[in-house]
């Protein structure tokens, strides 16, 4: 009798352990090859990659364009991005000196989730003897805590 039972519990022992390896094959196919896929955004002979979930997807200027004095600023951004329908975009020198401070407006209702149009222009005065600088935006985070903290980066190249 217990060698029955034995045998019978352990026919359904080893279903559940190939149902198990089975259903964990399947989520990491999920995980690791069924990522995020990414599109190719380009101006030109300029092209870079963008993930469909990025925070922030910047149109105008393209990473590497070349700028000048005054900067019109263009993209879409999370609504969480925004306080009061402005994000805080600063320009800085490849070296990380400051050379301007502004702000992009979101050009519809900015408190949502989604992603939200933006638009801004940014001047200032060309940097001397510098060649590349980085335009980056920055959360509006109005309560100042570490963890709503988070910025994007677009590389840009000065006129001469």
């Amino acid at each position: 009798m217990v060698g029955v039972l034995y045998d019978r519990y352990k026919n359904m022992f080893k279903r559940i352990i190939f149902l198990l390896v089975i259903i964990a094959i399947v989520f990491l196919g999920v995980v690791f090859i069924g990522g995020e896929k990414e599109a190719e955004v380009c101006q030109g002979d300029d092209c870079e990659a963008v993930k469909p979930e990025e925070d922030v997807v910047v149109t105008s200027p393209l990473a590497n364009e070349v700028v000048s004095e005054t900067i019109i600023i263009e993209g879409r951004a999370k609504g969480t991005w925004f306080f009061e329908a402005t994000m805080p975009v600063n320009l800085l020198a490849q070296d990380g000196t400051e050379i301007a401070i502004g702000f992009v407006e979101a050009t519809s209702d900015w408190m949502v989730e989604d992603h939200v149009p933006f638009k801004g222009e940014l001047k200032f005065v060309m940097p001397e003897g510098i060649e590349n600088g980085i335009l980056v935006f920055k959360t509006a985070n109005a309560a100042g805590l570490p963890q709503f903290d988070d910025s994007f980066e677009v590389p840009v190249r000065f006129s001469e």
